[in-house]
């Protein structure tokens, strides 16, 4: 076969050769200059029809791929880009491009110029105008949150938001009886509501309010509320009349009774009404102690008291810690458990 262009003998493509081939083609091309969007607000780009929140580098790259228009000849393709900045706002760049073109590779190189228009991204412009589409509540059941609950729930609550690319609070409010988020996401608001109350064994309920219409369909804004149980890790509560000890809160709660400390899991609606003790952690004189049983001093009244050893119980020192209730006196669970 030959070139019917040059005249030149081999393999020919389109009834040309390799080189007359190339020179025929273009294959890649780049518009002189690239202008795409930034937030000045939080620094995400406009690729397409979509913010993101890339350093600038990915969304240039980003947008160079959307940017440049390949030949059908094309049948795969890979490019690098070397980009130069010349100030904030505006870059030059240059692409090196590899091709497989049929059983060819070659590789072109192209410049452009991009250039960053300052804009303002839907999230923030909804930010900024107090927009939100839902309200997650974190209360507890007849107490206050503790500045630990109201720390660790504000930190996962934050966390979520700063993953996500689609929501922000547009306030927020913190008070000892719970947390309130105004939330610009509804689906992140209820996938928070579903983490919270499995993390913490609580309830969780939802109430829809009409509050306007848009392209003839109903705009709802929902309040999510989370209700974490009476009682806390540690704490000690009366279940159907026996004393134990909260060691771990998730979709279960594992409870320890504290007579023999065997460990049980409820359902955390099984365990609603259940009355948290009055109990006080306390060290106490091993006065004596056998297979079945320990000997202490009482460090209220100073009285000898017997207390059954759990299963497991092992103690070496000339004290023990204990758990003292009004139901009586309780050897207490190491935390290691």
């Amino acid at each position: 076969m030959f070139c019917v262009e040059c005249g030149a003998e081999g393999k020919v493509y389109e009834s040309v050769c390799e080189e007359c081939f190339l020179k025929k083609h273009k294959l890649v091309e780049l518009p002189d200059t690239l202008d795409f969007e930034m937030c000045k607000e939080c620094g995400s780009f406009l690729v397409g029809s979509k913010w993101v929140k890339v350093p600038v580098e990915r969304a240039i790259e980003m947008v160079l791929d959307e940017a440049m228009s390949y030949e059908k000849e094309v049948d795969s393709s890979r490019f690098t880009v070397d980009i130069i900045p010349e100030d904030e706002m505006n870059f030059s760049i240059v692409v090196e491009c590899d091709m497989y073109v049929y059983d060819l590779r070659t590789s072109k190189e192209l410049q452009s110029r991009v250039r960053l228009k300052p804009s303002q991204c839907v999230t923030c412009t909804r930010k900024k105008s107090m927009y939100y589409e839902a309200i997650l509540q974190v209360r507890a059941d007849g107490r206050d949150l503790s500045e630990e609950e109201l720390d660790r729930i504000t930190e996962v609550v934050h966390n979520r938001v700063e993953a996500s690319t689609d929501t922000f609070i547009s306030k927020e409010e913190r008070m000892h009886t719970g947390l309130d988020f105004y939330m610009g996401s509804n689906d992140v608001a209820r996938k928070l509501s579903k983490e919270l109350a499995s993390t913490y064994s609580a309830q969780e309920q939802s109430s829809p309010k009409l509050v306007g219409m848009k392209d003839g369909h109903d705009l709802y804004r929902v309040t999510y509320l989370v209700r974490l149980p009476q009682y806390k890790v540690g704490d000690v509560i009366n279940y159907q009349g026996t004393l134990y000890q909260v060691r771990k809160m998730a979709t279960t709660v594992s409870l320890m009774n504290l007579e023999d400390w065997d460990m049980q899991s409820f359902p955390p609606s099984e365990l609603v009404g259940s009355r948290v003790e009055d109990c006080f952690h306390l060290d106490a004189v091993l006065l004596a102690q056998t297979e079945s049983e320990i000997q202490i001093m009482d460090p209220d009244t100073l009285k000898t008291v017997s207390i059954k050893k759990p299963e497991g119980f092992q103690s070496s020192g000339e004290e023990v810690s204990i758990i003292k209730c009004e139901k009586g006196i309780f050897i207490a669970p190491s935390q290691k458990d």
